[in-house]
């Protein structure tokens, strides 16, 4: 997925780094040559060149970036657009968050 296509608060789908022909879907927190606070390990991580640092929306029931680490853009098979679950939220377009978790109006 080219650059340009991507950025932060994004949710895209992309194999699993440690289950090839696993498939998930999480959220963009942070771009290569960023820097991203690990909440795991407690410490600041610089994603390297060619990968970004994935968190799902619910951190507490979320297996991510805090504990696989960043992925390889090369995984990355797509981005979701609009929201197809709950039904009462269907067709709607997806809430991009700033970096504090609020909502942007993008």
């Amino acid at each position: 997925m080219d650059d340009y296509f991507l950025r932060k608060g994004d949710v895209i789908s992309f194999e699993s780094p440690r289950e090839p022909g696993i498939f998930m879907i999480k959220r963009v927190k942070a771009l290569e040559n960023e820097m991203i606070y690990d909440t795991i390990k407690q410490k600041e991580t610089k994603v390297p060149k060619g990968h970004v640092w994935v968190e799902g929306d619910n951190k507490r029931a979320s297996y991510d970036s805090r504990h696989f680490g960043c992925i390889a853009r090369g995984l990355i098979t797509g981005r979701a657009l609009y929201v197809i679950w709950p039904l009462k939220r269907f067709g709607a377009k997806l809430t991009l968050f700033n970096d504090d978790g609020d909502e942007d109006n993008d």
